[in-house]
């Protein structure tokens, strides 16, 4: 039986206001959520409480189990005040009002943290994007789903397994996620892209934060660690949110905004060598899908798209 729980959140927070977001009800999202719930892994989903009934109802009508929806204020992190604040006097102005939700990336760790604590038991924690299944990420034949409200769920059943063999999202997935955890105890996934070039301030603030704290002096050949799959044993998770809580803090009392949480897991992934799925572009190699771009493999044919992470799972 599969030790490992899923955690994710659904969020309807909105660009026109400071703490930033989409801006999409959640029920955008309810497509990519049929093809994580295919994985067959009990699922903890964060909201906010004026969502709880629209996500009951789906999940419900769905007949989905094993899953549990937890409710939580995003305006409790720590930071918060500070964050929007940064925000609210941040020189450039597109970094005011606009579609990312720092909050909610900072909150991630929390929800993982509190995640450790399940009713399944679960040993293994694994964060997952509610929209990671989106076809702008993974081509619809191989079980991408294009996101939206009201009929785009029946439109695109054809996608979800077991309609669709050739879908990634379906129980085999659980079962060697669980494996593979068990083997590497703790995996992110990395894009093959350093930090060189990064803006230059905040780097030399994080070098040496990073120097401080870990001794370690150029972080500038560290790769960047995508927020959207990562986990494992809690051993692992409480050294990485140690040194990350000092990061984020240290970042605050300089006075530097602190964006999202992939460049500080980013550094901590070069500082303490966890495991590692690489890939080289979020762009799908499927002609005639959405995110082809024949120029790109035109001139990298070897290029690895995001999707294929979840073949190496597989494998």
């Amino acid at each position: 039986m599969a030790n490992t729980v899923l955690v994710t959140c659904l969020y309807n927070v909105k660009y026109t206001e400071l703490i930033g977001g989409r801006g999409y009800p959640i029920n955008t999202y309810f497509p990519s959520l049929q093809s994580i719930f295919a994985i067959k892994l009990p699922v903890i989903l964060y909201t906010s409480e004026k969502d709880v009934e629209i996500l009951s109802k789906f999940l419900q009508e769905s007949n989905y189990d094993n899953y549990e929806i937890r409710t939580h204020d995003l305006t409790t992190y720590r930071h918060y005040a500070k964050i929007l604040a940064a925000k609210e006097t941040h020189v450039n102005p597109a970094y005011r009002y606009y579609h990312r939700c720092e909050v909610l990336c900072h909150t991630k760790l929390y929800f993982l943290e509190q995640a450790y604590t399940n009713k399944w038991g679960c040993k293994k924690v694994v964060w997952i994007d509610a929209g990671i299944t989106e076809n702008s990420k993974v081509p619809i034949k191989y079980g991408g789903r294009e996101l939206g409200e009201g009929n785009i769920l029946k439109k695109y059943e054809f996608s979800l397994y077991p309609n669709n063999p050739e879908s990634l999202f379906k129980p085999e997935l659980g079962t060697k996620l669980d494996e593979y955890v068990e083997k590497h105890r703790w995996f992110f996934v990395t894009l093959n892209a350093p930090f060189d070039g990064y803006n230059t301030p905040w780097l030399n603030i994080l070098n040496k934060q990073a120097k401080e704290l870990c001794n370690v002096s150029d972080i500038t050949c560290a790769k960047w660690v995508v927020g959207t799959l990562w986990g494992g044993y809690k051993e692992h998770f409480d050294e990485i949110y140690s040194i990350y809580n000092k990061m984020v803090d240290n970042t605050i009392d300089e006075q530097l905004f602190p964006k999202t949480e992939e460049m500080y897991l980013g550094i901590i992934n070069y500082i303490l060598k966890k495991h590692s799925l690489y890939f080289d572009t979020w762009y799908g190699d499927v002609p005639g899908e959405t995110e082809y771009m024949e120029e790109l493999w035109k001139h990298n044919p070897e290029f690895k798209s995001f999707y294929k992470i979840f073949r190496d799972i597989l494998e």
